[in-house]
């Protein structure tokens, strides 16, 4: 296995609730009440990528808004 990769077994879930928030949380892990799974279960690269695909970050930091 070569630096930066994960096992193949370990999965990841991205969460989302209904304030617009987002977790990636170990697949094996309880999906907490008010959470509900948007995408996965996958590697943890892949559910960062999907992340970043529907909520792109500003140069400053945060997440941009659509207005």
């Amino acid at each position: 296995m070569t630096k930066g990769t994960e096992p193949p077994l370990h999965r990841f879930l991205v969460l989302g609730n209904e304030t617009g928030q987002y977790s990636v949380r170990p697949a094996f892990a309880e999906v907490p009440r008010g959470w509900t799974v948007a995408f996965g279960a996958d590697t943890r690269r892949n559910c960062l990528d999907f992340l970043v695909s529907r909520h792109p970050v500003s140069p400053e930091g945060g997440a941009r808004r659509s207005v």
